[in-house]
């Protein structure tokens, strides 16, 4: 998310990018958008960046990223039951619109907590979960650093806290919090699409401590 477009999906947009949604072509859409700083510079919340990384994936393995991860994600972790939606071309949409049972969300934080493995077998690479999950780029306060589409906690702050957190937050209320110093998972699946930020509050006061925005 560090593409340098214009792409005001948390300002004027309001939180979701409409104009892409509405558009015939979303992959056109986003590529037509002009660039207003150098890419690499800086992270700017962008779903249009995470669908453009399912539509690379998609090109290269010749599969949807849904009928990838059924394939290595989801099977292997026993999720049989999923929705995920796809934009007007077919591609799994990147940034949003995959929903998972709580406690299938829960397993993904187990993937995570075990260092990319479930059930005795490898998954994911170990030191891709150490570089994704590492804070990269601290653009908002409220929500921490930004890792490779994990987020480190900070409490509000600039500087991630002791022991480290990271977490991916979902539209609408939905967040996996992984704590790997004391082995602790903590997932929220939620309709609160008018208090999307209540869970990391929840989490943030009663889990790790810290009052959210001290």
């Amino acid at each position: 998310m560090t593409a340098g477009m214009d792409w005001p999906e948390w300002g004027a947009w309001g939180g979701r990018p409409n104009p892409m949604c509405e558009s015939d072509d979303w992959v056109a859409f986003i590529l037509g958008r002009r660039t207003k700083s150098r890419p690499g510079d800086a992270m700017s919340y962008n779903s249009g960046c995470s669908h453009l990384l399912s539509l690379v994936l998609q090109r290269d393995t010749g599969m949807t990223a849904e009928a990838y991860a059924a394939r290595h994600l989801f099977g292997p972790l026993g999720i049989d039951a999923w929705q995920w939606h796809t934009d007007p071309q077919g591609v799994s949409i990147g940034g949003f619109g995959l929903a998972l049972r709580g406690g299938d969300l829960f397993k993904l934080g187990q993937l995570m907590l075990s260092r990319g493995r479930f059930g005795g077998r490898r998954i994911v690479p170990e030191d891709w979960i150490a570089e994704s999950t590492a804070p990269r780029h601290h653009t908002y306060d409220w929500l921490g650093s930004y890792g490779y589409h994990w987020w480190t906690f900070t409490g509000g702050g600039r500087e991630p806290l002791k022991p480290h957190i990271y977490y991916a937050m979902g539209y609408g209320g939905q967040f996996l919090f992984v704590i790997p110093e004391t082995e602790t998972v903590v997932s929220f699946t939620s309709d609160l699409y008018r208090e999307p930020l209540r869970p990391l509050n929840i989490f943030s006061t009663f889990v790790a401590g810290v009052p959210y925005g001290s």
